[in-house]
């Protein structure tokens, strides 16, 4: 099942890769984040498990870089379409 989570501050993405680590090692989910608003601030993860995104237009609002792949709002669109859930934080 693919699940995402779309996370508006930095500490809920924080939460949720604690909550969601060792379950997804132990469930057959693909976990996804889509980093919108100030949590577009994180820096990095420490797990390779989860695929992450940052709203393009958030990164460019805050003139912060980041490591992750941005996507604008049809990019978005699309990939909450392909999930099976999506989760607002």
């Amino acid at each position: 099942m693919k699940i995402l989570f779309v996370v508006k501050e930095k500490t809920d993405l924080n939460l949720l890769l604690e909550m969601y680590e060792k379950p997804q090692r132990e469930m057959d989910n693909k976990i996804t984040f889509l980093l919108i608003h100030d949590a577009v601030l994180a820096e990095s993860i420490s797990s390779t498990d989860f695929g992450v995104f940052t709203c393009s237009d958030d990164v460019k609002a805050r003139g912060v870089d980041t490591l992750f792949n941005t996507l604008d709002y049809v990019q978005m669109l699309k990939l909450m379409a392909d999930c099976d859930k999506v989760i607002c934080w």
